[in-house]
């Protein structure tokens, strides 16, 4: 989550996290974890100091759409839906495929 201008928040998500870009990252205001590949979990869990329950978790959620609040790990990791969206694709032109979904 990230505060854009007074007031407003934003949910960003990434499949990757090693893909989004460290100026993002570090503009985060709180951020989740879910379920991360090997070398996601040892660029985020280094850090942090995580312990191995933490890492275990990380690499295999006990269910879907869990996920980890940063700097609150010890609460245990919560669900959590977010809306149906799309990935951006460069392909993609946003106006087209707003008026598929909202006709």
């Amino acid at each position: 989550m990230r505060s854009t201008g007074r007031g407003i928040s934003a949910i960003f998500d990434s499949q990757v996290y090693s893909d989004v870009d460290e100026a993002v990252l570090k503009s985060a205001t709180n951020m989740l974890l879910g379920e991360l590949s090997l070398p996601d979990i040892e660029r985020v869990s280094k850090p942090r100091g995580y312990k191995r329950d933490i890492r275990d978790a990380l690499s295999h959620q006990e269910s879907r759409n869990c996920y980890f609040l940063v700097g609150f790990e010890g609460m245990g990791a919560f669900k959590m839906w977010m809306p149906g969206h799309m990935h951006k694709e460069e392909e993609y032109n946003f106006f087209e495929i707003f008026k598929k979904q909202y006709p």
